[in-house]
């Protein structure tokens, strides 16, 4: 198919405003921040690494747009997984009062992470904000391409009287794309905070943002939206991804 009948037949008012691009509306926002501030920030840092960094986001660009592409293609399928002794801790009822509440922790938990350049040395900034943007960024466009491929049902799909209505959200259970980007940006901001030379506040900050963190992944159980093992493997990628690529860039 050619390109340009490619891009007639995605339906981009419905990609833009889907539950499934949050993620990548949020990563791009903030790499906007990032390369704003960069203008501010000249000091070097031992986190800025140019040849890594270009080809890493030269990268990511090429995997969202991957993503945008399947999420759009790929038909929803719903798929139960056989419920393991774990999951069958998970409330098969739709809580859209913990769910709203998911995305405010979640929310607070990106403001305060990126709220620890506050109390940071100019120099540290940027190569803060750049390994920030590049943990999310890859923690989201990974939890993306995983959902769309495995498209395991949520549990609140159990429910009596549940009808699949072709929603592609209802099969994006695993895994939870909530609980790894705040576990993603929580890990880089206690991995800052760890340093002998961080300030209290930096500390009460990073410490803040691993509360809200675990919160966000609870609330996500709670609501019905996640099994278990949905939100451990994604505390457990989120938080990998983080400390890969700090080993990476030092």
């Amino acid at each position: 198919m050619r390109p340009l009948k490619l891009l007639k037949t995605i339906q981009f008012k419905h990609l833009f405003n889907s539950s499934q691009f949050k993620s990548v509306k949020l990563t791009l926002v903030i790499l906007c921040i990032i390369f704003s501030g960069k203008n501010v920030v000249h000091a070097q840092n031992n986190g800025y690494k140019p040849t890594y960094d270009k080809v890493f986001y030269g990268g990511m660009l090429v995997f969202s747009a991957t993503d945008l592409y399947l999420t759009q293609k790929l038909n929803a399928v719903p798929h139960h997984w056989e419920i393991n002794p774990i999951d069958k801790l998970a409330l098969n009822q739709l809580n859209l009062n913990y769910a709203h509440t998911s995305d405010i922790t979640a929310g607070a938990t990106m403001m305060l992470s990126a709220g620890m350049t506050l109390f940071m040395p100019k120099n540290d900034r940027w190569g803060y904000f750049n390994q920030l943007t590049q943990n999310l960024w890859l923690t989201g466009n990974s939890v993306q391409l995983v959902k769309i491929l495995v498209q395991r049902s949520r549990p609140y799909t159990n429910a009596a009287g549940y009808q699949f209505n072709g929603n592609k959200d209802d099969n994006y259970s695993f895994f939870s794309g909530h609980s790894a980007l705040t576990a993603s940006a929580a890990t880089t901001a206690v991995m800052y905070a760890l340093r002998n030379n961080s300030s209290t506040a930096l500390k009460y900050t990073a410490t803040g943002a691993g509360v809200l963190a675990i919160t966000t992944a609870t609330l996500r159980i709670l609501a019905g939206k996640h099994y278990p093992s949905d939100v451990l493997t994604g505390i457990l990628f989120g938080a990998g991804v983080s400390i890969l690529n700090a080993q990476l860039h030092n």
